[in-house]
């Protein structure tokens, strides 16, 4: 999977050099060099794809995600939720929210956000809902 990672960050520098001024090579880019854990240039590239696209919800919870994988956990937490007020009915800034809030052990966050996602009809957070309580 890696390697199909690395493939498509050939693509899309190429896109880039083409028209360094379209945006969606950047969100891509910054996905790529996410999942290759290359935060840094993730960090970067959706910083700039965020300049021109304020009101992407996927480019916020990426860089939500980003600031996740650094361990970079008050980051997060503020990129999500920015995710979160632009769109309250969606849960998956709520279920993500609830990860993060399991990492730094507040499990009244935590369950906060996981019931919420849940009520919207969040499967995953239904199921890890059932699952914390069950051994709890």
């Amino acid at each position: 999977m890696r390697e199909l990672f690395k493939d498509a960050l050939e693509f899309f520098d190429k896109a880039l050099r083409i028209n360094p001024n379209i945006e969606i090579p950047y969100l891509s880019r910054g996905k790529s060099y996410y999942y290759l854990e290359n935060y840094n240039k993730a960090l970067s590239d959706i910083k700039s794809y965020l300049l021109s696209q304020p009101d992407s919800i996927e480019g916020y919870l990426l860089l939500g995600a980003i600031y996740f994988g650094m361990k970079d956990f008050q980051n997060a937490i503020k990129e999500i939720n920015h995710a979160h007020k632009m769109d309250k009915t969606n849960p998956i800034p709520m279920y993500n929210l609830a990860l993060i809030y399991e990492q730094v052990d507040d499990k009244e966050k935590m369950l906060k956000y996981l019931k919420k996602s849940a009520a919207l009809g969040f499967e995953e957070a239904a199921e890890l809902l059932k699952n914390f309580t069950d051994t709890n």
